[in-house]
């Protein structure tokens, strides 16, 4: 606790030559030896765990944060001028009081990719270290983590799939489990940017997809979706050498699970919605950083990044457009659970028709994909009927979120497209009154 706490001084140099001598290398060995998940190992054992990484990291890896934008200068104020004083006549019939102010703006929503550090690797207190045998065992780590019993019965998982010896958890993760993984995440990506080895490991390894779904995709607990995402997209970044395989490589696996995604949200889409059901762990409430990644390495890809282009996801669109039109109703009137899967979907094809003018016109006008008209009635502005009504009725976005969501793609889809945009402005001239037209 102590060298953390000398973390943002700087340790005593007493300390760092001690570590610098090879004995930082006994305190990974502490990481690679024990198992942090046995319940035996006590209470607080997680948060040991994430404190250990942690000084770890602060001996190996280091963060340097990129450069803030500079904030424009503020206007010259105007002079002030010289004429006689107004005369305020008050009257004495007193008037009804002013109306209060208009609440604030909501905050803008968390930019989770925005702002990473660049991280730099440094071996000096670990000498003759298996780096590649280091990161497989944070990524077991961060599995088992992850790996709540509710995601091992959802993936069909009954034993470790990397093989180690690493107990299996009987409750859900929580937010030491996300420090956990950010410590984690910060040491592998450092040390995988430094070994080309240690990335090649990484990509090769016969347990990443059930990592990434684990991990990524099915965790209850958002904090570790959040880092061990991060973490992956600094992997990804093209300001590095390596970034390119990894690009590839992790954005082919994300969108080989968009198919399985969809499929099991509209399964809980159907189910019978009467009474209340637990969604903590289901992937309308944790696909949000799934596709928040995925949205990012896609919208990189258009701009060229591994050699892509737009065309490349033409295929992509038209898969979109058919979920988005075949999506059930998830979200119920008088809560605040977002469907995070339909949100995914929303945004990524905002995505793709905004990097290629070609694409509004195939996804949004009638007789081709129909998301002018899908997205204006069916997700926006339909209304309950005698037949279908409660708290699964029209439309299909009720939260703040997902109407954001689909006004952003209607907008996108009638940039700049003139046939996109007459149709949005007849269907909005038909919801007026014959005498207001």
């Amino acid at each position: 606790q102590q060298i953390v706490a000398h973390a943002p001084t700087g340790a005593p140099e007493s300390l760092q030559r001690s570590l610098a001598q090879g004995r930082a290398a006994s305190l990974l060995k502490i990481v690679m030896t024990q198992d942090f998940s046995d319940p035996a190992k006590g209470s607080k054992r997680r948060t040991c765990l994430a404190l250990l990484l942690k000084i770890i990291n602060f001996f190996s890896v280091d963060n340097i944060l990129p450069t803030p934008p500079t904030p424009a200068p503020l206007p010259t104020p105007l002079p002030t001028p010289t004429t006689a004083p107004m005369v305020t006549v008050v009257s004495s019939v007193q008037g009804p009081p002013p109306p209060p102010p208009p609440p604030p703006p909501p905050p803008p929503p968390a930019q989770n990719f925005n702002d990473l550090p660049r991280l730099h690797f440094r071996e000096t207190g670990f000498p003759s270290t298996n780096f590649e045998a280091v990161a497989e065992r944070l990524l077991e780590i961060m599995w088992c983590a992850a790996a709540s019993p509710h995601v091992r019965h959802t993936l069909k998982i009954t034993a470790n799939p990397f093989g180690g010896h690493l107990s299996l958890r009987d409750d859900r993760p929580d937010a030491e489990d996300g420090e956990v993984t950010k410590q984690a995440m910060t040491h592998i990506v450092a040390s995988a940017l430094a070994h080309p080895a240690v990335l090649q490991k990484i990509l090769t390894h016969p347990a990443m997809n059930t990592w990434l779904a684990t991990v990524v995709i099915y965790c209850g607990e958002r904090s570790v979706r959040r880092e061990a995402a991060r973490g992956l997209y600094q992997l990804c970044e093209p300001r590095h050498a390596s970034s390119a395989g990894s690009h590839t490589f992790f954005l082919n696996q994300l969108l080989g699970f968009l198919q399985r995604v969809d499929a099991e949200s509209r399964v809980r889409g159907n189910l019978d919605r009467s009474s209340p059901v637990d969604t903590t762990e289901s992937l309308s409430s944790t696909a949000d950083l799934y596709f928040e990644l995925m949205d990012k390495l896609v919208a990189a890809s258009c701009d060229g990044v591994a050699g892509g282009r737009p065309g490349n996801f033409a295929q992509l669109l038209t898969q979109l457009v058919g979920m988005i039109v075949a999506h059930p109703t998830i979200e119920t009137r008088g809560t605040t659970d977002e469907d995070k899967v339909f949100i995914g979907q929303l945004n990524l094809t905002r995505t793709l028709v905004a990097k290629d003018p070609a694409f509004k016109l195939e996804a949004g006008a009638t007789g081709r994909g129909g998301l002018v008209k899908e997205v204006f009635v069916t997700c926006l502005f339909e209304i309950p009927t005698a037949e279908d009504h409660g708290p699964c009725a029209p439309p299909k976005c009720k939260t703040r979120g997902a109407r954001l969501a689909a006004f952003r793609l209607l907008t996108e889809l009638c940039r700049g497209c003139e046939e996109n945009f007459r149709e949005l402005t007849g269907r909005l001239l038909e919801t007026l009154p014959s005498s207001s037209r």
